[in-house]
């Protein structure tokens, strides 16, 4: 897994926000905390929790724009062109 090292350098690089959010229905704070690329786009997301994907947290950013995003299934939201969709 990635480090705090790597999450920062993510961070910092693509100026993203890694402040913890609650989840929306439990509210357990979530770490955007995993790095990764998709295309065009970067960002952080958070690590999975028992609320399931529909309260993940994403974090991405594409050209200088940055979304929050809460449910959305990053395979989804990249395919449908930025949607908010349940998958």
């Amino acid at each position: 897994m990635f480090g705090i090292t790597a999450t920062k350098r993510v961070a910092r690089r693509y100026n993203l926000d890694s402040s913890p959010i609650p989840c929306d229905k439990c509210g357990k704070l979530l770490y955007p905390e995993l790095p990764f690329a998709y295309d065009t786009w970067r960002g952080l997301r958070a690590k999975p929790h028992e609320c399931g994907k529909n309260y993940d947290l994403v974090v991405v950013v594409s050209v200088d724009k940055v979304k929050r995003q809460h449910g959305v299934d990053i395979y989804n939201y990249f395919q449908l062109g930025g949607e908010d969709h349940e998958g």
